[in-house]
């Protein structure tokens, strides 16, 4: 069962939240000591479990829904905070700048949470799961470490972004040069169109259709104010400009089938760049929600239904 909002704002109260409060939770030392936040949904019975790689700035507690659905169909859900945002260690004095040094350690910090905690879980089969920057983080991942997934699905995965008001080349210099100049000064800092978390009105998003889930995202950080994470550095944005270049270029490693998910409408990453990567895999898929915003897991339900039949019936053929 794959919920409306209708159904969502019912039973998110008692039973999903209750489901999600439930969940295990841990913490993982990572890559230079950097402790890792995850948790663990097992519910009875199942025999699969699904790895999700969460976008940037988000943390597990987004996907409630997803995770409390997820559960009733009876697979296993294991997600990981990635370093720098949600419940994970931060890497900088101001905990709400988005900062990595080199996407290469989102991926080994992925592949220590999968051999240290998903392996031993002992499941039959594993799916991976992942969102925006977790799909650029998940292609590195799954380029380099042996892994244990039959399948895995991207839903507006990271390939290329929108740099708009600045033309790429721009952007790219922009960045270069600013995290260079913070690297001498030993401070890293905001990208110029970028600041601190503040919460935005639903009237000016570009991420869902859904005023609902928008919210009730919103809501979880009040309530969670040490996962908020605001923009990013200007040494995140150079690093995934390298990562998503090299994880295009070695695309052709990733051995397994792979379903990219993109939003007809997205705002904030290029439909360009999911299908250079689609192209470049062994055994790739594209699938385009017409109309769809970046968000598509928490998307109006015209869109997050169709998102959700399509992964499903992938996983499952």
């Amino acid at each position: 069962m794959w919920l409306t909002e209708a159904q969502f704002e019912r039973l998110y109260p008692d039973a999903i939240r209750g489901y999600f409060d439930a969940g295990q939770q841990g913490q993982l030392e990572g890559l230079d000591g950097v402790s890792l936040h995850y948790r663990l949904f097992l519910p009875e019975g199942a025999s699969t479990l699904l790895v999700l790689s969460s976008g940037r700035t988000e943390s597990v507690i987004k996907y409630q829904e997803l995770i409390f659905e997820l559960g009733q169909k009876g697979i296993a859900v294991a997600a990981l905070d990635h370093r720098g945002q949600g419940l994970s260690g931060r890497l900088t004095g101001d905990s709400e700048l988005g900062f990595v040094e080199d996407f290469d350690h989102y991926g080994a910090d992925l592949d220590h949470f999968v051999q240290k905690v998903v392996v031993p879980l002992g499941y039959a089969r594993h799916w991976l799961l992942a969102h925006s920057m977790g799909g650029c983080i998940s292609a590195l991942y799954l380029e380099r470490y042996p892994h244990p997934f039959e399948k895995v699905v991207m839903t507006s995965p990271m390939f290329a972004i929108n740099t708009a008001p600045f033309p790429l080349w721009v952007a790219r210099g922009m960045a270069r040069w600013q995290s260079l100049q913070d690297e001498k000064r030993g401070q890293p800092r905001y990208v110029p169109t970028a600041g601190p978390y503040q919460r935005r009105p639903f009237e000016n998003n570009e991420l869902s259709h859904s005023t609902l889930r928008f919210e009730r995202n919103l809501d979880w950080l009040d309530e969670l104010p040490g996962a908020r994470l605001g923009g990013p550095s200007a040494q995140w944005l150079n690093a995934a400009f390298l990562a998503m270049e090299k994880a295009i270029a070695n695309a052709v490693n990733i051995k397994v089938p792979v379903l990219v998910i993109a939003a007809g409408d997205d705002k904030v990453v290029s439909l360009a760049g999911q299908r250079a990567f689609v192209d470049a895999l062994p055994d790739g898929r594209l699938d385009i929600v017409a109309g769809g915003w970046h968000e598509l897991l928490l998307e109006s339900d015209d869109y997050r239904l169709l998102t959700l039949a399509t992964l499903w019936s992938f996983f499952n053929d």
